[in-house]
Parts: C-alpha cells; structure tokens; sequence
C-alpha cells in the first residue's frame, strides 16, 4: 500500500488480491459456523490438515456499504501524504519503472476496489462479503478468505504488521500463495458449469482492475499471487503441509529465498543480513520511501524493466543484503541511492555489470554506477515526467519467470531429483526459453517446456 492509515488487509480481488487499509473493533467469535459456508470450511480443513479452532463469523454485506469500508476518499489524504505521494512517484521514475505523471493514489484505490468479492480482517478475526449471493466465485473466494482465518489461528497472521517492508513481502507471498492454492483446489471440485462461470468471473474482474493500470504496478501488486503459490506448490511437492506450515512459522527471510526455493532450503533463517545504511548528500532532504532494503524482487522489477528477464534474474540470484536511501536535494529533484553486495565478489562483478547496462539504456546524465569496497552502488535521480520509456512493460511477464521456474523446480522434487539436480535443471529450463514460449499456454509453448526441462535435466546428470 503506498499510504499506509490504519491497518493492512488483504482482499481478494477477481482471483488476484490488493491491499487496502481500514479500522475496526477486536476480536468476537460466534458459537458456531452460518451453515451456508460448512462445506467450504470442511474442504479448507482438508486440504490444509487442519482443523478450525473456533468458528469465524461471516457477514454479508450490502454491497454499497462494503464498497464503502474498501475504497479510501482522497479527502482523507494528509499533506504529508499527498507529498510521500509525490515523491514515491518520483523515485519511481529514478528507477526507470514508470515515465510520465501517474496519479498513484488513485491507481492503487482502483485496483483496491475493482471486483472485490470478501476479505480476511486478521485484526477483528471476521470475513466480509460483498452481497449475499454464494455464486461460485464468491464460494472460492470463500476458500481463499477462509484459508487466511485457518492460518491466523495457527501462526497468527497479525506478525506481518512488525516486519520491514522486503521480509514483510515475502511472508505475505508465502500467506496468500498458500491460499490462492486451496481455492484453485476448491475451484476443481465444482462443476464444470460452476467452473465456466467463475472463470468467465475472474476474466471480468481482472480486465477491469487492470485494463488502465500500468504494469508494474499490476506486478507490485499481484506478486503475492502469482510467485505466492509457485513458491507454495513447491514447498507441497517437497514436503506436504508440514513444510507450508513451517513457512507460515519461519517465513522466508528475504524476498530472494522467495523467489529462489533453493535459497529458501540452503537458508531457512528468518532474519536477513543487512548492510551499513547509507548517508543522505550535504544539502538534501530524505524522503520516505520505507524501510532501507531495497530486496532481490524491487532489483528484479527494476533490472528486467530494461533489460533481458534472464539476466535479470540470474543477477538476484546472486543477492546477499542491500541498502537504499531516497532523498530530494536542494534543486528539488529527488534521487534514490540502492548499494548491492552479491554472496561473492563474482555475482557482485554480475550485478555491477548489468547496472552499468541498465545505466546505458536509460537517460543520459540520469544514473551513476561506482564500485565502494565489496559492493557496487546504484545512484539514479528523477529525469522528470516529461523524459518517456522505451519499450513495453512487461513487469507481470518477468513474475510468471520466476514462477515457472519454481514449478519446475517442485515438479522436480516431487519425482525425487536431489535438491543439487533439481536446482540445476530447474535454472537451466528457464535458460532453455524465452520469455514468449514461458508466458504462453499454447501446445507449441508447452512442447517446447517439456522438451527444455528434458535437456536441462540430461545437461545436469
């Protein structure tokens, strides 16, 4: 959420999710389940292995009045907030990921609001529903909304309020990708009419969530949802729910063991290294931009912006802490400076070369590349709204490369391929294709997937 007032929920949103914020009383539980929602509950229970400690009330809501607690009125903004405003959209200029004037505000309010059907409040413990009607995508939102209530009362969803913003993003992927995979399991058991309807519902929702967004802020928002249950479905294959519930208990502690399974598997820890924070220039004023991670996923976003995803993601691969400061100087023009340092001097040297082409590609004059001992630092300032990117957005494309291959990678584990060969043949399969033939879901693409996880397999025996 680029304005945080209040409290974080997460809300489905056409079979994606946004992020909005509300207030509201504690916690009460009623005695016992509304008997409309008993099957979900029971399906939930199963898939998970897991049985609800208590009931969780269920209000449906008129849909006016729901439509009211999730969409926040401009009126309500600060001047603070309106400036953090400004200058979030300012750094993200620096960072080459949008060009022009993008009213954020209300592109987040929008995808906020655009067909959510429920959410999971995990601070007063209920599930809000838009209307009274149990059509099919409203039951598997249910399976979805409900998996978070099943969560919070084992690993207490509520910890995610004390986490910086790079580990908070990872274990809020970890939350709803476990979700999402028992509502894609609940969707499977209705009826092939039920299926059709609510397929035809999520198309619906998304095209007008994000039909007018620009795509890296669809991405942003999407991620838990679509690296979340990648990363999910590969700790199943690996290990069942008990290793999903050890993730929900020791979240991966970066985004870089999210989007790396075997980062996550090398280094279950919970706390990420960190590095000295960087001083802000004589003269110039910091601004918020959240906590001083930048984190493998923003450097990802950022790099394969630009540049090939491939590269882009073999340069995060090589992450092992980073730093980030925003500051506007004395002229007005706002600057973010990102120092990296990779798990070696090689994957440093990776990271450094690939800035200096990113640098190349964008604005002149607008970004710097230098080298201080054992890292390589990134300073890059807002070339201003009136200086246009080139090429296409294709920021939500680069999330399905991560995704895939974490699907590969758990699709290997499942067969019982070692960790080491698994590692290998899932990063060599994503080498194997291109971006095009990894997004598609034509019988060519999938020919093509099959046969590169053949031979990276055999180039990895």
């Amino acid at each position: 959420m680029l304005v945080a007032v209040g409290i974080l929920i997460l809300v489905s949103v056409g079979g994606a999710v946004a992020a909005f914020t509300l207030r509201h009383q504690g916690p009460t539980y009623p005695s016992e389940w509304d008997s409309r929602i008993l099957p979900i509950v029971h399906f939930d229970e199963q898939e998970r292995g897991m049985v609800f400690k208590h009931p969780v009330q269920v209000l449906f809501m008129n849909p006016k009045a729901f439509d009211k607690l999730v969409t926040t009125s401009s009126n309500s903004l600060s001047k603070k907030d309106k400036q953090d405003l400004q200058d979030q959209q300012a750094v993200m200029r620096a960072m080459g990921l949008i060009d022009g004037k993008v009213d954020l505000f209300k592109e987040e309010n929008d995808l906020s609001s655009s067909g959510i059907l429920a959410y999971y409040d995990f601070h007063d413990k209920k599930v809000r529903v838009k209307g009274t009607a149990l059509t099919p995508d409203v039951r598997v939102t249910l399976a979805h909304e409900l998996t978070h209530a099943l969560q919070d009362q084992y690993f207490d969803l509520g910890r995610e309020d004390s986490l910086p913003d790079d580990p908070g993003q990872a274990y809020r992927s970890v939350i709803e990708g476990d979700a999402v995979v028992v509502q894609q399991a609940y969707a499977a058991t209705m009826s092939q009419a039920d299926q059709d309807e609510y397929n035809k519902a999520e198309s619906q929702g998304s095209d007008q969530a994000y039909s007018n967004v620009p795509d890296i802020l669809v991405a942003q928002d999407t991620e838990p949802y679509i690296v979340g249950p990648a990363f999910v479905e590969a700790l199943k294959d690996k290990g069942g729910n008990t290793a999903i519930n050890e993730a929900l208990r020791n979240p991966p502690a970066s985004t870089a063991a999210l989007m790396n399974l075997f980062t996550y598997l090398d280094q279950p820890s919970s706390t990420a290294p960190t590095m000295a924070a960087l001083e802000v220039p004589a003269g110039a004023t910091k601004v918020n931009n959240g906590d001083a991670t930048f984190g493998a996923l923003q450097w990802y976003l950022m790099l394969a912006r630009r540049l090939n995803v491939h590269d882009a993601l073999k340069a995060v691969d090589g992450w092992h802490s980073d730093t980030t400061v925003a500051y506007r100087r004395a002229s007005g023009t706002v600057c973010i400076d990102i120092a990296y340092q990779g798990t070696s001097a090689t994957t440093t040297a990776v990271m450094s070369g690939l800035l200096e082409r990113w640098k190349a590609v964008g604005p002149s004059t607008a970004a710097t590349v230098t080298h201080p001992s054992g890292a390589v630092e990134l300073h890059t300032c807002d070339p201003g709204p009136a200086v246009k990117l080139t090429g296409t957005d294709r920021s939500s494309d680069a999330l399905e490369v991560v995704a895939a291959r974490l699907e590969v990678a758990g699709a290997l584990l499942k067969q019982g391929i070692p960790d080491s060969a698994a590692r290998c043949a899932s990063a060599g399969t994503i080498d194997r294709l291109t971006l095009d033939q990894i997004v598609s879901n034509d019988d060519s693409a999938q020919q093509a997937d099959q046969a590169a996880v053949t031979r990276a397999i055999a180039a990895c025996r």
